[in-house]
C-alpha cells in the first residue's frame, strides 16, 4: 500500500521558494526517467501529460516493467538465455527483419552446429511471436507490453528516443546488419529513367535525403543522424546479412523459426 503525505495549512514562503528553485533546476536538466509498474494507458500517460503541462520544459520519460525491481538489460547473446527473460522477449514473427533474420544472424555468426545449439536453448525462453512489423513491435516495447525485443532497426529506436520515448538499442555483438539493394528489372519499360533513379538514390544528394528522413545512409561520407550507428563509428563488430545470402537461405531460416519458436 502506498501513502502520500501532504503538508497543509502553514506552508512557509521559503518552502515555495525552494520549490521554485527546484523547478528551475529541473528545467535545466530537461528530462526525467520514471521506472514504474503502473499501467501505461490507465495511469502513466495521463500522469505524464499532467506533469509536462504543469512543468513545461521538463520531459517525462517512462520505463514500465512488470516487476518492482527493473532488471538490467542484457549485454551478450548468452544473457538472453537468463531465466528472468523467459516469456518477456518479443520479435516480429514472420520476417527477415524479425525472427527469420535473427536465425540467419545466429547461424552466420556462430556456424551451423553451435548456432543451432544456441537457438534450441533460446527456444526454451518462449519468445513472444508478434504478427506485426518490427516498428510496431518496438512501439509495444515502448508502451510497456514487453521489456525487450529482438531484431529492431536501430534508427527506429533512435527516432523514438529523440521524441522522448524510453527506447534504446543494445550492442549485443556481433550486431546483425541487413543490407538493402536497389536493382534494375530485366526488360524494364523505362531503363534510362530507372538508371537515373538508382544514380540519384546512391548519390550524396540522395543519401542526404535518407539521412534527413532518419534512415541510415549507405555512403560512408554521409554521416548518420546520431554518431555511432555504423560498426566503424560505433566501434562494434557486425555480422552482415547480404541480399544474395538472405535469398539463398531465408526458406531454411523460416523453417527453423517454425520448428523451434512456434
Amino acid at each position: 500500500m502506498l501513502a502520500i503525505a501532504v503538508t497543509l495549512a502553514q506552508a512557509a514562503p521559503a518552502a515555495r521558494a525552494a520549490d521554485a528553485a527546484l523547478v528551475e533546476a529541473a528545467k535545466k536538466e530537461g528530462r526525467v526517467v520514471w521506472y514504474t509498474t503502473l499501467i501505461v494507458n490507465q495511469a502513466i500517460r495521463p500522469l505524464q501529460e499532467a506533469f509536462e503541462k504543469k512543468y513545461p520544459g521538463v520531459k517525462l520519460q517512462y520505463s514500465r516493467a512488470d516487476d518492482a525491481a527493473v532488471a538490467q538489460a542484457p549485454q551478450t547473446l548468452q544473457d538472453l538465455l537468463d531465466p528472468k527473460w523467459k516469456g518477456r522477449i518479443a520479435w516480429h514473427a514472420s520476417s527477415v527483419a524479425g525472427a527469420a533474420g535473427f536465425i540467419g544472424y545466429i547461424l552466420t555468426s556462430m556456424g551451423e552446429d553451435r548456432g543451432m545449439q544456441y537457438l534450441r536453448a533460446l527456444s526454451r525462453q518462449r519468445i513472444i511471436n508478434v504478427e506485426a512489423s518490427s516498428r510496431a513491435v518496438l512501439d509495444q516495447v515502448i508502451a510497456g507490453e514487453y521489456p525487450l525485443a529482438l531484431m529492431m532497426f536501430i534508427n527506429h529506436a533512435v527516432i523514438s528516443a529523440r521524441k522522448g520515448a524510453p527506447s534504446a538499442w543494445l550492442k549485443i555483438e556481433p550486431m546483425p546488419v541487413a543490407l538493402d539493394a536497389v536493382s534494375l528489372l530485366k526488360d524494364a519499360p523505362h531503363p534510362s529513367a530507372a538508371r537515373l533513379l538508382i544514380d540519384f538514390l546512391t548519390s550524396e544528394e540522395g543519401q542526404q535525403v535518407f539521412r534527413q528522413a532518419d534512415y541510415l545512409p549507405a555512403l560512408p561520407g554521409v554521416p548518420t543522424m546520431v554518431p555511432g550507428l555504423r560498426p566503424a563509428h560505433g566501434k562494434f563488430q557486425a555480422t552482415y546479412l547480404r541480399p544474395q545470402e538472405v535469398d539463398r537461405n531465408v526458406v531454411r531460416w523460416s523453417k527453423v523459426v517454425e520448428e523451434l519458436f512456434r
